[in-house]
């Protein structure tokens, strides 16, 4: 209920699209939806999927796609609204979308947040279970000993770093479907000036929900990563930080309290089975979400942050190869990193947060005056609808 208009962001999925039909049921208007994308990205967009529900619903869509250039021209304004450095790239689409919401009359949307976490819809929990199992029918015939060393070689010589996470969240049996840190412990070892006796990202999980030997801990284990740390220290920080920098509030249906302590309630398996996540959810749907909605493969909201390293490079010599960020971080590596000889798009975009983060909140400057950053304009007006 508001006594302002609402909106939904629509990416096409279940969650989203749900979302959409029970707001029409309750809309005299025309529901207004907002999607977004980036340019010469298929594998990101999700554009024509979101046409197709808002055509459905017979909604008032909007569309907003973004160019790299678009990533530069925000980065001011996005390092101050996310007051800490939170180094998510899907800041960028989010602040955008934000804007078009604002500019369209809309002060309140609906956002899916809440929904892969309760019922198990992301394709990581699939592998994590699925490898955790294999793990189970080799020990049956292999020494505990060998197998945890071949498990630890083979993470040890993976330059893959999604494998690398799962093979060590395996080993450690503490399940991390998303990662645990933008960086591997590896990484983190050459990169830091001192680690300052802090337990690795895996130790201090198993050390705060234990480690997992059956399905059943996982999915215990999982849900209270999810609920404890990620949704709060990430997910919703994110959204809460990007909506409200252009005055819009993102309310998150899927986190209604008694939904939460209903679907924690089930048994698993009405969850998750071979692979497939949010059954009860979608047999809930199938009379409200049109069938090929349901059937869709799930693809997840992200950014091409791969593609950005190159038209940031300039900004990123500026930023990170300064006195002050050689207090906390080798000044070798981080020219690795600059050249690009070293790192994967979400390292080399980390580490440009958060240097612009202690310029602009540590050392007090303003980033828009910065040579590389004053000749831009405002990134409200780059937005095509």
């Amino acid at each position: 209920m508001s006594d302002v208009p609402i909106g939904v962001y629509l990416s096409g999925g279940v969650d989203s699209t749900a979302n959409v039909a029970f707001m029409c049921r309750h809309s005299s208007e025309p529901l207004q939806t907002f999607s977004i994308a980036f340019a010469d990205e298929p594998r990101l967009n999700e554009l024509t999927e979101a046409r197709q529900v808002a055509e459905h619903f017979d909604t008032k869509h909007q569309e907003v796609v973004l160019v790299d250039a678009d990533v530069i021209r925000c980065l001011p304004a996005l390092i101050h609204h996310q007051d800490e450095p939170l180094a998510d790239p899907v800041c960028v689409p989010l602040f955008y979308l934000a804007q078009q919401t604002k500019r369209s009359g809309v002060t309140v949307v609906q956002v899916g947040e809440g929904s892969d976490e309760s019922f198990f819809g992301y394709h990581g929990y699939s592998e994590v279970i699925l490898r955790a199992r294999t793990l189970r029918r080799l020990r049956a015939i292999l020494p505990d000993r060998l197998l945890r060393a071949g498990v630890a070689a083979t993470r040890r010589w993976t330059s893959d770093r999604g494998r690398e996470f799962m093979l060590e969240s395996i080993e450690r049996g503490v399940p991390a479907p998303h990662g645990v840190a933008g960086f591997s412990e590896r990484d983190k070892d050459r990169l830091l000036l001192s680690r300052n006796g802090r337990l690795s990202a895996f130790d201090f999980l198993a050390g705060r929900f234990g480690s997992a030997q059956t399905e059943l801990d996982i999915a215990r284990i999982a849900l209270a990563h999810e609920f404890d740390l990620r949704l709060p220290e990430l997910l919703l920080m994110r959204i809460d930080k990007m909506t409200m920098a252009s005055s819009v509030e993102a309310r998150a249906p899927y986190l209604d309290p008694q939904l939460v302590e209903f679907a924690a309630r089930l048994p698993f398996s009405l969850h998750w089975e071979d692979g497939d996540g949010k059954r009860i959810l979608k047999r809930a749907f199938r009379d409200i979400v049109p069938e090929a909605v349901l059937a869709r493969k799930k693809r997840g909201f992200g950014a091409p942050v791969w593609r950005w390293s190159s038209s940031l490079r300039t900004i990123a010599e500026d930023e990170l190869m300064r006195e002050p960020i050689f207090e906390y971080l080798d000044r070798r590596t981080l020219a690795e990193y600059v050249s690009g000889s070293n790192g994967q798009g979400f390292d080399f975009w980390v580490l440009l947060n958060f240097a612009l983060w202690h310029r602009h909140w540590i050392e007090g400057e303003d980033l828009r005056e910065s040579p590389n950053f004053a000749a831009m304009d405002d990134p409200a007006a780059r937005v095509e609808a």
